[in-house]
């Protein structure tokens, strides 16, 4: 699945300029695939954040660990990545400490800054 924020970046293009892709994409012509564009606007960041989430929210195919990190309660500056072997990479890039409640697992406190790292249950 492509989601594209449109705004303000317009069609995705290739260095030449062409944006032949960008309109086979836009018809639905993407194969097995899927092609969500974001046509709102880009500030505050929050709302594209929205959008994804929603999307992803739609499908069927998520791993678990994905799925929870989604669901995940947790401040905007904190930025959470599943790995391949389903462990979880969490990042509190506030200046004051955050709370993070990922589903399926204690409630958490991470401090300014701090980098952290969840092995898989």
């Amino acid at each position: 699945m492509i989601l594209y924020p449109s705004f303000p970046r317009g069609a995705l293009q290739t260095v030449e300029g062409d944006t032949a892709l960008f309109a086979r994409w836009s018809r639905g012509d993407t194969g097995d695939g899927a092609f969500r564009r974001f046509k709102g606007d880009m500030d505050p960041p929050s709302l594209y954040a929205d959008f994804v989430r929603n999307t992803l929210r739609g499908l069927s195919t998520l791993a678990p660990v994905t799925r929870a990190l989604i669901d995940a309660e947790r401040p905007e500056q904190v930025f959470m990545t599943a790995f391949e072997d389903g462990s979880i990479g969490i990042l509190n890039y506030e200046e004051r400490e955050a709370r993070v409640q990922i589903p399926g697992r204690a409630s958490m406190r991470l401090l300014p800054f701090q980098v952290t790292l969840l092995h898989n249950q």
